[in-house]
Parts: structure tokens; sequence; C-alpha cells
């Protein structure tokens, strides 16, 4: 509709699973935040740039990108989420990407994600009224 709410974003809301994020995730390893903007408009971005703030609270790499830097390997992976998440080739990316957590825009009475998806599991692992935190793992 070509428009989006700028309520100002309180980080204090998010403090459960930003410090679940920041604490237990190692130094070499990153998140993926969903959802990913559903088109090329500047204001299909908020999500994702409220998730780019937050990140300068917990310090850890967002596999999405930044700003003005989206790597090549999410325009593809984009593509992939938007037509349907999880999929073992999403969750392939993300692991072999060095993805950690996936944190996931919370909606009230949405499913628990946590399952094996061919090689690769989730598990929730912290939850607000706000954002799912899944840990990514692969299947031994």
């Amino acid at each position: 509709n070509g428009s989006a709410d700028l309520t100002p974003l309180d980080k204090n809301k998010h403090q459960k699973w930003l410090e679940y994020i920041e604490k237990n995730t190692p130094a070499d390893q990153g998140i993926l935040c969903l959802p990913v903007a559903p088109g090329p408009r500047v204001w299909q971005y908020l999500r994702t740039a409220e998730f780019m703030y937050l990140g300068t609270f917990h310090k850890t790499p967002i596999f999405n990108g930044y700003s003005s830097h989206f790597p090549e390997h999410y325009r593809y992976l984009r593509s992939e989420i938007l037509a349907g998440f999880p999929t073992q080739s999403i969750l392939h990316q993300c692991y072999t990407g060095k993805v950690k957590h996936i944190a996931v825009k919370a909606k009230k009475g949405s499913p628990d994600r946590s399952g094996e998806f061919g090689r690769y599991w989730l598990k929730r692992v912290c939850v607000d009224e706000l954002v799912e935190v899944y840990q990514l793992g692969r299947v031994e």
C-alpha cells in the first residue's frame, strides 16, 4: 500500500531475545532475520531496517546484510525465503554461511517451527511477544 508504521522502536521490548543472541552466538557465526523485504520499494525494507538497528545491541553479524550492503548470496536466498520458509535448501545456505540463529518476527498464535528439514533442524530457543529465536543445526 506504500505506507509504513513509523512508530519509534523501543529496544527495551526486545531485551530478552537481544540478550539471548548476544550471549549464545559464537563470534564466528551470525543470525538470519525474518521476515525479509517482500519487494524492492524502500518502505518494504522497514522490518529489515528494524533488525539492523537492533543488531547494534546484540552485535552479531546479520546474514541478510546491512543497509547499503546486501551480499550476493542474499539475492537468491531472499527469493527462496519469500517462496516458503523453512526448506532444506534455505537451511543449507544458512548453515554453510555460519548462521547459528534465526530471528523471526512473532505473530500471535503462530505455530512453533521447530523440526527437521532434510539434513537440518530448527529448535525454538527463545520466545517473547515480538520475536522467536530458533537455533539452526545439522542432523548428524
